[in-house]
């Protein structure tokens, strides 16, 4: 019955939390993260102005839109009504504009915009990336656009989790003259494919300066994702992750191009396949590098491909122009197109002595240096200024060698391997692991209502109804966990809803908190239930009674005391508002939260002194009583072995030592079942 209780308050407080989402306004303004958080694209946002101080309305520096489960498209007057309030507001700051949950965006969305600014940064997460053109799916790009006056912008993000479930009409970026486009988390793997990829348009004139693909996984590169049109005045394209092939004609026709950047943890093993996509650069010139007038007279066509870390700042700094072009790699490099004004260059990032470079970069570095004195250097250390410092590399000899030297090396490609985690992860964490909460959840409920008999409502017995009770609670909070599933950025399956305020504080107060509290009791219970039994072999050697302890005395101590040791893990993690490369809600064991070093040491220390009693002070604990009662058990065998002396003696032994070893087994799986049961969901939970 009191379990009965205990269960219906902890679903009254599901029931609080979800109706949360219904008293949450269409928009409010966040003092906190100097944010405005909306859930509808229409909401008019100069009635906050009679809300809020003035004061704060300055501070602003983003608004978010999420129309979640709202099928709003984005259109060109909801991004008006907004430009317009942020220059109503004056703010000072450079401002986003985020928006996710998108059902799709309208293809005149940024037609004749005024207002428009280079500090207005534009962002997209989380949403579907279909093209519409008067609230109906735009199903073909052959539209004749109407004459109208360039927009200029800052950043363009289409961030994390966007889906492009058909090709983009490149129309919507018709006369638009934004700082940057850039596309993040392009997938091409065997567990997912979500790659953007434009349709042709001769009506598109764009002038989009710098392009950029970041964070790609196994994306072949080409004149799909490169558009010739969209990218026709573009100077710099710069691609990050794992790419799988350069097409031949990705770099073509694109005569404002100027640098190439590609991601220096991948570039060794792309280089290695073909050079064919660089050759097709500039390849009408073959132009004498070593004379300075040639050079001089095609100085306009110079393309520097220029490797670097694309991950900053979680770049790995050991990785080096050195092992991206080891002296077995020289052979390679003789063929590379230094007369088509194709410069190699990299920035590692590397403080060094310049001479402390590979021959193989150094030969780079020379044929480099050839047009150093035509043009500005962007890339110094991809340079040679002096050749006294590289006599030490005898290009003849290794010229020579290249006759034999036909294949090249590949690095191990992590690709494969991070594929295989995900790919597990997803086996475990959403089907595997659901489907054994489910079955737990079960046998507990089974096993309370076996022990609704009287007899077994008394020693120890009240500690395994108690048990199978609270871990159903447990179980429950486990499944309803999923809500919150995303283990990476690129996951087979990620929660939709995950990223709502609700869900975040459901996450804080029942997973972080309240989750590792009823921990903490079901140690406590079976510290308890492996006591009483210890208890009852004591008193059993002399005839005594075992004291009964009261239940939900027990409990409520249990509670209170392992709420007290928790309480600092609603320091531990705090609601996201605006982050989608983050997590849902911010954690601060990644982090991700903004305090002081003190504060962030003293919360981390209550973090390890919870996981320290959870996970190693109860087990001694548990393991002291066991063998305790071990000693106890063998003791009561041999006491009542010495009552038997009339029995067969071989017979007897025989028994005996059967008996105690059928006790002593016993009594360990018993403890260790239930150590296992109770801990196995933190334990996974801390590994992840």
């Amino acid at each position: 019955m009191r379990a009965n209780k205990f269960l219906s308050i902890f679903l009254i407080e599901i029931v609080t939390v979800i109706n949360v989402t219904k008293s949450l306004n269409d928009c409010y303004f966040e003092k906190t993260k100097k944010s405005i958080l909306c859930n509808d694209l229409n909401f008019n946002l100069n009635s906050l102005s009679f809300k809020n101080d003035p004061n704060d309305l300055k501070l602003i520096n983003k608004i978010n839109f999420s129309p979640l489960f709202k099928n709003q498209i984005l259109n060109k007057i909801n991004i008006l009504r907004t430009l317009e309030y942020y220059k109503a507001i004056n703010s000072s700051f450079l401002f986003q504009i985020t928006y996710s949950h998108l059902k799709g965006i309208d293809i005149d969305i940024f037609q004749n915009l005024i207002n428009t600014n280079t500090n207005v940064y534009l962002m997209f997460y989380d949403s579907i990336i279909d093209i519409y053109s008067n609230n109906s799916l735009l199903t073909s790009c052959n539209l004749s656009m109407k004459s109208s006056t360039e927009v200029v912008t800052g950043e363009i993000y289409f961030l994390v989790r966007n889906t492009y479930k058909r090709k983009v009409c490149p129309l919507i970026f018709h006369n638009l003259n934004p700082v940057s486009l850039i596309f993040f988390f392009l997938i091409d793997t065997i567990y997912k494919k979500n790659v953007v990829n434009f349709e042709n348009s001769d009506e598109l004139k764009s002038n989009i300066k710098v392009f950029g693909l970041q964070n790609c996984e196994n994306v072949i590169i080409d004149s799909k994702i490169l558009n010739k049109k969209l990218l026709e005045y573009t100077n710099e394209i710069g691609i990050g992750g794992k790419i799988k092939e350069i097409r031949t004609e990705s770099f073509t026709n694109l005569p404002n191009l100027r640098f190439i950047l590609l991601d220096i943890y991948f570039i060794r093993n792309l280089l290695h396949k073909t050079f064919d996509w660089i050759n097709a650069i500039n390849s009408d010139l073959n132009v004498n590098v070593f004379n300075s007038k040639e050079v001089l007279s095609y100085i306009n066509r110079v393309v520097y491909l220029n490797i670097f870390h694309s991950e900053n700042p979680k770049v790995d700094f050991g990785l080096t122009a050195n092992d991206i072009f080891p002296d077995f790699d020289f052979c390679l490099y003789t063929k590379f197109p230094f007369k088509q004004l194709i410069l190699l260059t990299i920035t590692d990032g590397i403080p060094r002595k310049t001479y402390n470079f590979t021959c193989t970069f150094h030969y780079i570095r020379k044929m480099n240096s050839y047009l150093v004195n035509s043009f500005y250097v962007y890339f110094p250390e991809s340079f040679l200024y002096n050749f006294e410092n590289i006599s030490h590399c005898d290009f003849n000899k290794m010229y020579s060698n290249c006759k034999i030297k036909t294949k090249f090396d590949n690095d191990f490609d992590f690709q494969y391997f991070r594929e295989i985690i995900i790919i597990i992860d997803f086996l475990v964490f959403i089907i595997l692991n659901p489907i054994f909460c489910l079955f737990g959840l079960m046998i507990n409920l089974k096993t309370v209502s076996n022990f609704r008999n009287e007899i077994l409502k008394t020693g120890h017995y009240i500690f395994i109804r108690a048990y199978s009770s609270i871990c159903s609670i447990y179980f429950i909070l486990t499944l309803l966990n999923l809500m919150n599933e995303c283990s990476f950025l690129n996951s087979i399956f990620c929660s939709r809803i995950r990223t709502l305020i609700p869900v975040q504080y459901f996450q804080i107060v029942f997973i972080v908190f309240f989750r590792n509290v009823l921990y903490f009791v079901l140690n406590t219970i079976i510290i308890a239930y492996t006591y009483t039994r210890l208890e009852k072999c004591e008193n059993s050697m002399v005839l005594k009674k075992s004291k009964q302890i009261n239940l939900l005395t027990f409990l409520m101590i249990s509670f209170v005391l392992g709420s007290l040791l928790n309480c600092m893990n609603f320091y531990f993690t705090q609601v996201n508002y605006s982050e989608p490369l983050r997590n849902y809600p911010l954690m601060l064991l990644e982090e991700e939260i903004e305090m002081s070093i003190k504060n962030s040491i003293i919360y981390k220390s209550f973090y390890a002194i919870n996981e320290f009693v959870n996970n190693f002070v109860f087990l001694i604990i548990i393991l002291g009583i066991d063998i305790k009662l071990v000693i106890k058990l063998r003791q009561i065998l041999r006491a009542k072995n010495g009552l038997c002396v009339n029995i067969n003696m071989n017979s007897g032994a025989k028994k005996r030592q059967n008996i105690e070893l059928r006790n002593f087994k016993t009594t360990l799986i018993n403890s260790f079942s239930y150590r296992y049961y109770s801990s196995r969901e933190i334990e996974t939970q801390i590994v992840r």
